[in-house]
């Protein structure tokens, strides 16, 4: 907390951004805390949605305190700050000197910090000839010094907007682009947030990085480090690998936790392919969820498993954390080398990767090992705690199953044909376009097969989606217990389950009181689950 405090200091210390406004260049030079605001005329564009966002820790959205937020027919994301008078900006300026100076940091929590620096600041206009103009353009004056103290400067409000769920800057000098979770059918919108000047961007990446971890440097040029607030940050900051300009990617985490509810009412999942992937969990099957960046894989993990058996012991592993799994038991392991960037770790620390920490994890006897994603060597580990008997789940980058399995056997990750038998099961996450909307889902869930020989094995669908109907196919018992290879030898022999047919359709029933109650919250997902395995003892 100390040093969280501290950090305010050097903050104010380090801001020296400009603002995107022409009016702009008659503000003296002089000022040590210019407010960089941005504003649109929205007259010439078509509005399709508009909404507020507040800052960093600030009050509920109101016209006065936060930002205006547009999003236009043509694909674009306008943004309209509360306005200023340059009286007001001048005053800003002084209040912010004055506070530097007389703002104490004894015993304060992060909770208090945004309203004890509202009360400073209305302290300090109170004893100067400020006061008149602090009253009338309190709220404004309050949005900015908690945006550019307490937020993200530039990028605050898109990462205030929960509807936000990537912020893209790939050159300073144009403009920066948003992915929102309303508007999938235009992939990126385009905003009218872009940075004065090179120097500014290299300065807020220089703020978080120091924040929440190592910033990039001319030895490694690229890090990738996830906030306290869930946000995966991932920066380039010099012209080594990217010539144009250092870029940011942060991405959001979903604002509210996607259960096993919202696949089944959003139609990514029928209750019968879900009872299937829990029979298949309870089997401790590996899974390995494939698709393209964003297609929705993380999602799916953390969805699937608030159906698995709430009993066992998680244990997961991540480069960067995202995933939330709501077990009890749940340990959660973080690499200090990240995988996706092969970076070396922290210097003169000892360092773990993904393959050590699943070695790591056999001493911890888990039912289940999951990791965030795969991608190189480091995936030798987790198939080698599969052959443990661990249950297994990973998200991997491909375009279908069976680009999944050559890509594993191929290098650099050259895992054997042994070792790829043991997967169970491939989902794949993609984006559809349905009745002209972009959307994620779930296209297809392909079982593993092992062949007579060794070592052969061969590929089979076993759900997948039709685009004329929107749906998942096939939604008969019978015929998925008739493809399913691994309900009909495995549901006997491991967990004694003889009659495969009443067992799915009794966890259909149970997924069917999800849907129907509406049952969203966690523990209760869990309590209709406990349901299921009360009832199976008492046969």
């Amino acid at each position: 907390m100390t040093s969280c405090i501290a950090a305010l200091q050097k903050k104010w210390r380090r801001h020296r951004s400009v603002t995107a406004r022409p009016q702009t260049a008659s503000r003296p030079r002089s000022s040590k805390y210019p407010i960089c605001r941005f504003d649109a005329d929205i007259a010439n564009y078509t509005v399709v949605d508009d909404y507020f966002v507040s800052a960093a820790g600030g009050n509920a959205p109101s016209k006065l305190s936060s930002a205006h937020v547009y999003i236009t027919k043509d694909g674009q994301y306008i943004i309209k700050e509360p306005p200023l008078t340059l009286h007001a900006e001048k005053a800003y300026d002084r209040l912010m000197a004055n506070i530097h100076h007389s703002f104490t940091y004894d015993n304060i929590t992060p909770r208090d910090v945004v309203p004890l620096l509202k009360r400073t600041l209305e302290e300090e206009s109170r004893g100067t000839d400020d006061f008149e103009i602090w009253k009338q353009e309190k709220e404004a004056i309050e949005y900015y010094m908690v945006r550019n103290i307490m937020g993200h400067a530039e990028l605050d409000v898109f990462l205030q907007d929960p509807r936000i769920e990537d912020v893209l800057c790939l050159q300073w000098n144009k403009p920066v682009a948003v992915v929102h979770m309303d508007y999938p059918h235009h992939t990126l919108l385009r905003s009218n947030v872009r940075f004065a000047r090179e120097t500014d961007l290299e300065r807020l990446i220089q703020r978080i990085s120091q924040k929440y971890g190592e910033p990039p440097n001319e030895t490694r040029p690229m890090t990738s480090f996830s906030g306290r607030d869930g946000l995966r940050y991932t920066f380039t900051g010099n012209r080594r690998i990217t010539p144009d300009s250092p870029t940011v990617s942060i991405r959001k985490p979903s604002a509210s936790r996607i259960t096993i509810c919202h696949l089944l009412k959003n139609g990514v999942l029928n209750t019968l392919a879900a009872a299937y992937l829990w029979c298949i969990m309870d089997l401790r099957g590996f899974g390995l969820i494939i698709g393209a960046p964003s297609a929705g894989k993380t999602t799916m993990i953390n969805a699937i498993f608030t159906m698995s058996n709430p009993n066992w012991h998680y244990y997961t592993i991540e480069d960067v954390l995202e995933l939330r799994l709501p077990h009890q038991y749940v340990s959660r392991h973080q690499t200090t080398i990240n995988s996706s960037l092969n970076n070396s770790g922290d210097v003169g620390a000892a360092s773990f990767d993904v393959f050590d920490l699943c070695r790591l994890s056999l001493r911890f006897r888990p039912d289940f090992v999951v990791v965030g994603e795969i991608l190189g060597k480091e995936a030798d580990g987790l198939f080698q705690a599969a052959a443990s008997g661990s249950g297994c789940m990973c998200s991997f980058h491909a375009t279908n199953a069976q680009h999944a399995i050559t890509r594993l056997e191929s290098p650099p990750i050259s895992l054997s044909r042994s070792q790829t038998l043991l997967i169970s099961y491939v989902l794949h996450m993609s984006w559809i376009l349905h009745d002209g909307k972009r959307q994620r889902k779930l296209t297809a869930i392909t079982e593993n097969i092992r062949g007579k020989n060794k070592d052969e094995s061969h590929l089979k669908d076993i759900f997948y989606y039709d685009n004329e109907t929107d749906r998942l196919l096939p939604d008969d018992v019978d015929t998925v217990i008739d493809n399913s290879e691994k309900l009909q030898k495995d549901m006997s022999r491991m967990l004694g389950i003889h009659d495969v047919k009443a067992s799915l359709q009794a966890r259909m029933q149970t997924l069917q009181r999800i849907i129907d109650e509406n049952i969203q919250d966690v523990e209760q997902i869990h309590q209709a689950i406990n349901g299921y395995y009360h009832n199976l003892q008492r046969q």
